[in-house]
């Protein structure tokens, strides 16, 4: 609920789009996503932090507000046209935070709510570049530059933090 990115080292879990394939060239697991999609945001709800297609829910919405998945069809826009899910607040805590992805920025110079946005471009790099390892998969990194130089000297993070 702050609007920033977390910080920390976060295990990224599936990758996601519009599309009903991957992109050429990932094999990293992928889930299309469906016209229903959503993210629940609301705190309040037993669905707090999870994705999943509110169409096919046999029981009621016990939410007033969720991210929709399909922001093509909600908004017009191509932001999750592909993304991936960033686990963080994995165990749904009230208020922890939700919804955070990598995915496609509006604008170099646009903030997000919280995710990590980069060029389509680039973001397909990511994609193409991930490999899924199990448990030990793959992580992301971010934070401010002073704690980026903890984690180094504490051996977690192998290389300098960038310039």
């Amino acid at each position: 609920g702050d609007g920033r990115s977390p910080q920390g080292v976060f295990p990224l879990g599936r990758a996601f789009g519009y599309s009903p394939d991957p992109p050429p060239g990932v094999t990293y697991p992928y889930e299309p996503q469906a016209s229903g999609a959503v993210c629940v945001d609301d705190v309040a709800s037993l669905r707090y932090n999870r994705v999943f297609d509110a169409d096919t829910l046999a029981v009621a919405r016990d939410w007033s507000s969720a991210e929709a998945m399909r922001r093509d069809l909600a908004h017009g826009d191509d932001l999750y046209e592909w993304g991936v899910v960033v686990r963080y607040n994995d165990e749904g805590v009230p208020g922890a935070g939700s919804c955070i992805f990598l995915h496609v920025w509006r604008r170099e110079d646009s903030p997000t709510a919280g995710c990590t946005a980069m060029a389509k471009g680039d973001l397909l790099e990511v994609l193409a570049w991930l490999e899924w390892a199990g448990s030990g998969g793959p992580v992301l990194v971010q934070g401010t530059r002073s704690y980026l130089e903890s984690l180094r000297r504490e051996g977690v993070l192998p290389y300098p933090p960038p310039g």
